[in-house]
């Protein structure tokens, strides 16, 4: 058997689901073990090729799945998935992006595949992996489910054909074309400006094929690829492209439609066989996505063959997905807003040296000291609590936030402490800590308008009670009177740190302002003053 790249899976369309009959559906999946025996040391080779993303990763939410397993009362994430049909030029040879009954097939599919990630089943087969019969330690949500943005794309590739790709060789034809990695025919989409962040899965269609089954022949002896591919994800290239290839639904589709109907089966039992593949093969191949490998009892998702149960994955394999989901190139594809409300608490000592994606709190307590070195993206409305008598350092790392605009900072409780050392970033541009203690508790000031604050009030006190900013509350206007000194500019942020207004006038109309807290900066040229201001 040929070489394949490592991060690659070639699967079949696997278990077709609702029990079709025997050798109707039949697709294996097939993978080149060997490629798994030299996973690290082509990982290795990867990492040298991209250091700034390694960071060490010596940290056990690096490695242990268990710390991610999710808990039956968090709140779900999404991944976002792009559903890509290739079609001639008339917006024939796939589904139709206007064609009702095609829609209604892919909104069945969808649907399954979601109910299947979200009710796993303890299964028969007592050979499964990780096995346990207690039901108390079996996780039966996932909390993971899917976003699908379906795209249609005029494409002369939609008959895979021609790319070059022989269908008596296999996947294996003409160096793999059609397999997602270094030679993937299809990679031009990754570039797309029309096609949105997501795993790009792409639909084709053996094109002859196609044209029998169009005119009804169903006697043509042209046979579906039985294969589908998708990619590992990388720990180490962490803008890798996640990519999946699915050959031949259309014309399967189109089988089962108008030529199994012909064997005396219903229509609604052999199109409840087609949309099985939603409970089954879909998950499976996005087991492939999240690092999941292929298992061998017969309930297992990841089970290569057509003919199984396919409704259990393991409590660890459920971590691993997490664990991928935030230490590996697919978690770009989870949304901005995706966020478990629940809590990593961090109770003993730990150095957090990985890059890292977060989607819950962080919460150091019991004393513990938490060192952060590396990356780390916090989910929006998130916030890092440092309880008392606990530690909080980030050194040459970066804190950022998934959606770029909306994180809750860090809350220093009682006697706990932070310490931000040099050559740390942290980009969003309004970052703020803030004590429960705070003069206003409600209000989390910006950490820059602390320090800023604190260090005028010591070194410049005239120009601390010189500026008067009145009325304050105001409903309508404040005004700036800046004494002896010339004002140059004033900005007025909200408490996110957002930029609101700006001007160089003495005077601020906040007449069209939603009633809150507000931070007024004043620019006098060598002074700045920041105050908090309310308009009600």
């Amino acid at each position: 058997m040929k070489k394949i790249k490592l991060f690659l899976f070639f699967c079949s369309c696997a278990a077709w689901a609702q029990n079709p009959p025997e050798n109707l559906l039949r697709m294996q999946c097939i993978s080149d073990k060997a490629d798994h025996e030299h996973l690290d040391s082509n990982n290795l080779l990867e990492k040298k090729n991209t250091p700034f993303s390694y960071c060490g990763n010596t940290s056990q939410y690096y490695s242990q799945n268990s710390l991610y397993v999710p808990k039956p009362t968090q709140d779900i994430i999404y991944i976002k998935l792009n559903f890509i049909f290739l079609t001639k030029p008339d917006g024939t040879g796939n589904f139709e992006e206007n064609n009702l009954e095609h829609q209604l097939v892919w909104d069945d599919i969808i649907a399954n595949m979601n109910y299947r990630l979200g009710h796993i089943e303890i299964p028969q087969d007592v050979t499964c992996y990780n096995y346990d019969p207690n039901p108390a330690n079996h996780v039966y949500d996932s909390r993971i489910r899917v976003i699908v943005n379906r795209v249609w794309k005029v494409d002369p590739a939609w008959n895979f054909l021609v790319t070059g790709y022989v269908p008596s060789e296999g996947p294996y034809s003409n160096n793999s074309i059609l397999i997602p990695g270094y030679n993937y025919y299809y990679s031009y989409y990754d570039n797309d400006p029309t096609i949105r962040e997501g795993i790009n899965v792409v639909f084709a269609n053996n094109g002859e094929l196609y044209e029998q089954l169009a005119q009804g022949n169903c006697a043509s002896g042209i046979a579906e690829t039985g294969w589908a591919a998708s990619e590992f994800p990388s720990e180490y290239n962490l803008s890798q492209k996640s990519r999946q290839f699915w050959p031949d639904m259309y014309t399967k589709y189109l089988s089962m439609k108008h030529c199994v109907t012909q064997q005396s089966y219903p229509w609604s039992d052999v199109r409840g066989w087609y949309v099985g593949v939603g409970y089954s093969s879909f998950v499976h191949e996005l087991g492939h996505s999240l690092m999941l490998y292929h298992q061998g009892c017969n309930d297992h998702v990841m089970n290569a063959q057509w003919n199984t149960n396919h409704n259990y994955i393991s409590k660890d394999e459920i971590g691993k997905m997490y664990r991928y989901a935030s230490i590996s190139s697919v978690r770009q594809y989870f949304t901005e807003d995706s966020y478990t409300h629940d809590v990593f608490k961090v109770n003993s000592d730990e150095t957090w040296d990985l890059n890292f994606r977060i989607y819950s709190n962080v919460q150091v307590e019991n004393g513990a000291t938490l060192n952060s070195t590396c990356n780390m993206i916090m989910p929006a409305e998130s916030r890092v609590i440092v309880k008392n008598d606990s530690h909080y350092i980030i050194e040459s790392g970066n804190i950022s936030s998934a959606d770029n605009e909306n994180w809750n900072g860090i809350k220093i409780e009682g006697t706990g402490d932070l310490l931000i050392k040099p050559n740390t970033l942290i980009d969003n541009g309004y970052f703020y800590a803030y004590t429960s203690n705070s003069v206003l508790p409600a209000f989390k000031a910006p950490v820059d308008e602390i320090a800023m604050r604190n260090q005028q009030a010591v070194e410049d006190k005239t120009l601390v009670t010189d500026i008067k900013i009145y009325p304050n509350p105001a409903h309508s206007y404040f005004n700036i009177d800046t004494g002896k000194e010339k004002l140059v500019s004033w900005e007025l942020y909200d408490l996110f740190g957002r930029l609101i207004l700006k001007e160089s006038t003495p005077q601020v109309n906040v007449q069209q302002l939603s009633k809150a807290n507000y931070i007024l900066k004043v620019n006098l040229g060598t002074k700045q003053l920041s105050k908090i201001v309310s308009v009600n």
